[in-house]
């Protein structure tokens, strides 16, 4: 980073433990940002970029729609229209 003339002061916060920030959650961040989401739409980068800009470390997004994720995640027994 120092190659790249970087300020790594920020990374100094990059240690465990992370946010865990549900789907939900996450929806209503992105719409109180202005951001035209709504619940069922998957989470891409410009999304995700406003996400982190919230936090100072980064974050673990939980219990996604079982429609914007691979049919192999495991769907939560208690809310099962999530994964």
């Amino acid at each position: 980073m120092k190659l790249l003339n970087r300020d790594t002061k920020i990374l100094e916060n990059v240690k465990p433990p992370f946010y865990k920030v549900s789907y939900d959650e996450a929806i209503e961040i992105l719409q109180s940002k202005g951001l035209k989401i709504k619940w069922g739409d998957d989470i891409g980068a410009d999304e995700e970029r406003v996400l982190t800009m919230q936090f100072d470390k980064p974050i673990l997004l939980h219990h996604f729609p079982e429609q914007v994720k691979a049919f192999y995640h495991r769907n939560d027994p208690s809310r099962p229209e999530t994964h």
